[in-house]
């Protein structure tokens, strides 16, 4: 919920957490280890997004095509948050896959930084 809903999962904490105490547990839960299970959540327009276990976004696909997030034109970052917020909500229903090779992966440090809308919604605007 950190990487998709953050505001949400700050309202779930309550009012008693401090912004102090809530950048010391996010800063915690980063480093959480994501383990190497891979699931996808394909959309209707020959996208599929991947992410892991924490659902950070690892990998991205435009007609069975790998992008670079960098390459997307706006129109595509806005269509790849849709999906990545989809495959947040509809998690039951996420495919697993094969682990990735390393070599395919986003980086999930750097995922956030060359999708910033994936951190918020106003990045796309």
């Amino acid at each position: 919920m950190l990487t998709v809903r953050p505001e949400m999962l700050r309202a779930m904490m309550g009012d008693g957490m401090t912004d102090r105490m809530w950048e010391v547990t996010t800063s915690h839960a980063r480093t959480c280890d994501a383990g190497d299970k891979v699931y996808a959540y394909a959309g209707q327009h020959g996208a599929t997004v991947y992410v892991n276990s924490l659902c950070q976004l690892v990998r991205l696909e435009f007609a069975g095509v790998e992008c670079a997030a960098q390459q997307l034109t706006r129109a595509q970052k806005a269509y790849v948050h849709q999906l990545y917020v989809e495959a947040f909500e509809q998690r039951h229903s996420l495919q697993e896959v094969e682990p990735l090779p390393a070599a395919m992966l986003l980086h999930a440090s750097s995922s956030s930084s060359s999708l910033p809308m994936l951190q918020s919604k106003q990045h796309i605007l």
